[in-house]
């Protein structure tokens, strides 16, 4: 086990998390619709797709602003994916 994590290590970490939530996805949906709306499953699939499409772009950026930046990716992909978006536009289209 590693004591620190470098820049190096940011891809390979988000692939294990990936594989790891993807392998879980139908009981992270499973719990979720008992407690939520049941979208999780899907949110962690989207986002971490976005994660993982995002960090090599950012590899030559520190591991805290690597981090950073594949957790705004991610809460992106699940914005994108929840259509909120299309009800922010169609706002933005009537007071436009």
């Amino acid at each position: 086990m590693k004591d620190l994590l470098t820049t190096d290590d940011a891809l390979a970490l988000a692939q294990k998390i990936t594989d790891a939530l993807t392998a879980q996805s139908e009981l992270i949906t499973s719990l979720d619709q008992q407690m939520g709306d049941g979208d999780l499953g899907v949110t962690c699939k989207l986002g971490m797709g976005a994660a993982l499409e995002a960090i090599p772009g950012l590899l030559d950026g520190t591991l805290d602003q690597i981090l950073l930046k594949a957790g705004m990716a991610f809460n992106s992909a699940h914005f994108r994916g929840t259509g909120r978006d299309r009800l922010h536009a169609g706002r933005e289209v009537r007071q436009g």
